[in-house]
């Protein structure tokens, strides 16, 4: 999965747009996306796995909801002159 920022969105600032290779599955939800959308602006790469597919019935169609865990890489302060480690951080999911 492939997140990108949408950040002319005209109905969210912070739109992140969720995709499947070339095929957009929809956006990260509204009430998550502020710290995610910061963090991409800012160049930190992220990762978005998908973990979980629901469909829900609905009268007039099907709605497909897709859970996704979505990680970065914080960098670790230098200790001792050592050369510094990234660490996986997980953000949401």
């Amino acid at each position: 999965m492939t997140l990108r920022r949408e950040p002319d969105n005209p109905h969210d600032a912070n739109a992140i747009e969720v995709f499947w290779g070339e095929t957009k599955l929809g956006y990260v939800p509204r009430a998550e996306n502020t710290i995610l959308a910061r963090m991409m602006d800012k160049g930190r790469q992220v990762t978005a796995i998908l973990t979980e597919v629901k469909l829900i019935a609905d009268y007039y169609e099907p709605v497909v909801e897709l859970m996704m865990e979505i990680w970065t890489t914080i960098q670790l302060p230098n200790d001792a002159g050592k050369d510094s480690e990234q660490s996986p951080k997980r953000l949401a999911g």
